[in-house]
């Protein structure tokens, strides 16, 4: 006769070994279930975009894991640049374009169905709204300068429906939290904090072994991501606004890595502006 414990799968067994392995400072959290950012849904390529000026060459951008993308470049005079993304019908799109001098180029952005967002009008560097329908949106950078400029185009999409995380609970009055455990290879542990515009977030992750390939990946509810520059173990920065911030834990390693995580907010450095 198989015994009860022989029926029990694998996996509910290491989930239990791990909730007693698992454990924080001043209480213990619910280790979330291994997962990764669910990124916007992809979508299929629109086969024969009707608006006029769409390339075929157009730069197809991929936010797959990531609610960010930030990319720098120069624009010669007299070109254009094209980029096109697939995103779904209501998703928020948060488009801004840093460059010097701001009257150097202009900006446009239109459906593949024709529609146009953003005409192209010089000195247009920045936009948000909605996005109306599921399909391909092209953006379009024409210079209109006589000379090479520098640009970085930055777009966030902030996801539809948030993603389930352990949440972190400070003590009354204490300004430190922290939790250590284990994460299994090519996995992520998700933790959430709801924080004050003008804060101090200090993040510092200690693996072991310390050259481990385990990092902290930090994002905001409004798509800003804090450490798309390169992988790290340790951020500061002043928060931007009054939302959750999300901190993962994210492994590359091939083997389980212990780890320790350590958050510290504090007050606000200085009064939000009314």
């Amino acid at each position: 006769m198989v015994s009860q414990l022989s029926q029990i799968p694998v996996f509910v067994l290491l989930a239990a070994l791990l909730m007693l392995i698992s454990g924080c400072h001043p209480a213990t959290p619910t280790v979330p279930t291994p997962a990764t950012t669910p990124p916007p849904t992809a979508i299929p390529p629109t086969p024969i975009p009707s608006h006029p000026e769409a390339k075929t060459d157009a730069v197809r951008l991929n936010l797959m894991g990531s609610t960010m993308q930030s990319s720098p470049g120069e624009l010669e005079p007299d070109t254009s640049l094209q980029a096109v993304i697939g995103t779904m019908a209501g998703q928020r799109i948060n488009i801004a374009l840093d460059i010097k001098p701001p009257s150097g180029a202009a900006l446009s952005i239109w459906g593949a169905d024709g529609i146009v967002l953003v005409p192209e009008t010089p000195g247009i560097t920045d936009w948000e709204g909605v996005l109306p329908t599921q399909q391909d949106y092209y953006l379009n950078l024409r210079s209109i300068s006589q000379q090479t400029i520098p640009y970085r185009l930055t777009i966030k999409l902030p996801l539809m429906v948030l993603p389930e995380a352990t949440r972190i609970q400070f003590q009354p009055n204490t300004t430190g939290w922290y939790t250590p455990g284990e994460v299994l290879p090519n996995s992520t542990l998700r933790f959430v904090l709801g924080a004050t515009q003008g804060q101090q977030m200090t993040v510092n992750l200690i693996t072991k072994p310390a050259e481990s390939e385990t990092f902290v990946y930090i994002w905001s509810a409004d798509g800003t991501v804090y450490t798309l520059m390169a992988p790290t173990k340790n951020w500061s920065g002043l928060l931007p606004a009054n939302q959750d911030y999300f901190i993962e834990v994210r492994s590359y390693a091939k083997q389980p890595v212990t780890y320790q995580l350590n958050v510290n907010i504090q007050q606000l450095a200085e009064k939000p502006p009314q």
